[in-house]
């Protein structure tokens, strides 16, 4: 065998064994580039999950306290009705019927005015008020 052709065999050799090298280093590469990947796409899913968490407690507490808010307003307004209908029960013993229905215009007036707030004051100074009124 002459110098040249094992100077080909040896490039040939050199050149099987660096491209194998090189094909065993890209395919280990791509599986650490692969689990990297999936190692990525589980901590985002797994994030997207706690935030779909988070945000289901959130929706779930602000629902919660809508109907707390909804039964305080709901016995809110059934408190100012029923204050209501006893002063206009109160007064209604008191008054003669064409006075009755200045009284409960005046009323209507006074709702228009304040909206609820004027039923929620105290008992005296509503009879205060309607003492004054029939004056």
């Amino acid at each position: 065998m002459t110098s040249e052709i094992k100077a080909v065999l040896i490039g040939a050799g050199i050149a099987l064994a660096g491209g194998t090298v090189g094909a065993f280093l890209q395919h280990f590469l791509s599986l650490r580039t692969d689990r990297i990947k999936r190692e990525r796409d589980r901590q985002e899913q797994k994030s997207s999950r706690e935030q779909d968490r988070r945000e289901e407690t959130i929706r779930w507490v602000r629902d919660k306290q809508n109907e707390v808010d909804k039964v305080e307003a709901n016995t809110k307004a059934r408190e100012i009705e029923r204050l209501r209908e006893v002063l206009l029960e109160s007064v209604s013993t008191r008054l003669a019927p064409q006075d009755l229905e200045r009284f409960l215009q005046e009323v209507e007036r006074k709702n228009d005015e304040d909206g609820l707030r004027w039923a929620e004051r105290s008992r005296a100074v509503l009879e205060n008020w309607l003492t004054e009124r029939l004056q």
